[in-house]
């Protein structure tokens, strides 16, 4: 057999004395301290013997760092003494500066306060999309909110609800009357369509003084509920293109002027018709089985 003998035969791998001590000398915990320590403090000595050669340049770096100070002390130590709000209602306003009010005299708020669980009791409101919390020197909070603007009215089983552009809660109502100014919808999932819905109002534009609302049926598609009770019955698919043929249909010939109460467009090829009986009943009577046992359903 023949003997392995390595390449570099004759070298020793072995590191020289003067190495190993180095080596170990830089593995020790004092040496390694020595060297996060002693650089920083030879920059800092640099910088005051600069800073003691230009008195200028001293007399900024005081002004610094007692202006610094100064500032680390007040939120240390300072309460908030003011709460600002911006972007909020009259409304609203007054219930955030009662909310904050109440954080203010549980804590004392100062560099390390969590102000998450405040941010959080905001937004908790309805009305409120997004919250921003500040504090400033002095004792001073700043408190910046978006809030939803409400587009519709939505009656359900449990009241009345302002919902926004996205379908997402913006506040409670009493009364329908404190807001007459929006348009209703009914039934459940309304507000996950109400994109379509303020779609379907627009184009109802020439007979808007007419319209009670829109009633949301079996979560899929929509009936535009006028005055007298009168309905009409939209499709699934494009609705918007079913009542623009019902509105040219009352502007040619005045479709929803005579005594009809439904005009079933579910079919678009097959429209259908319901004209109110000659003893004067109630449209309601004539309601179409299986999908609606009353037109006004609760618009």
């Amino acid at each position: 057999m023949r003997p392995v003998r390595s390449a570099r035969a004759g070298r020793d791998p072995a590191p020289s004395r003067l190495r190993y001590r180095l080596h170990r000398f830089w593995l020790s915990p004092t040496t390694r301290l020595a060297a996060w320590i002693v650089p920083p403090l030879a920059l800092i000595g640099l910088g005051v013997m600069a800073a003691n050669g230009q008195p200028q340049l001293r007399q900024q770096l005081m002004s610094g760092t007692v202006a610094t100070l100064a500032q680390v002390k007040a939120l240390l130590a300072s309460p908030v003494d003011r709460i600002e709000v911006f972007g909020a209602s009259p409304g609203i306003e007054a219930r955030i500066l009662d909310m904050a009010g109440r954080s203010t005299s549980e804590n004392s708020f100062g560099l390390g306060l969590d102000l998450d669980p405040l941010r959080r009791e905001i937004l908790e409101d309805p009305a409120i999309a997004s919250a921003s919390l500040y504090l400033r020197p002095g004792g001073i909070l700043k408190i910046k909110v978006a809030e939803r603007i409400p587009v519709a009215v939505w009656r359900h089983e449990f009241g009345l609800t302002l919902i926004d552009a996205a379908g997402m809660r913006a506040g409670t109502l009493n009364t329908r009357r404190e807001r007459p100014d929006l348009p209703l919808v009914v039934g459940e999932g309304a507000p996950r369509a109400i994109g379509e819905a303020l779609h379907l109002l627009a184009i109802a534009g020439p007979v808007d003084d007419r319209i009670r609302g829109l009633r949301r049926v079996g979560d899929r598609r929509w009936d535009l509920v006028l005055d007298r009770g009168q309905v009409v019955m939209l499709p699934e698919v494009n609705p918007a293109a079913a009542l623009k043929r019902v509105i040219a249909l009352n502007r040619d010939f005045r479709l929803l002027e005579r005594q009809i109460s439904v005009a079933d467009f579910r079919l678009p090829d097959r429209p259908g018709l319901r004209v109110l009986a000659e003893t004067g009943a109630r449209p309601e009577a004539h309601a179409p089985a299986g999908e609606s046992r009353q037109i006004s359903g609760g618009i």
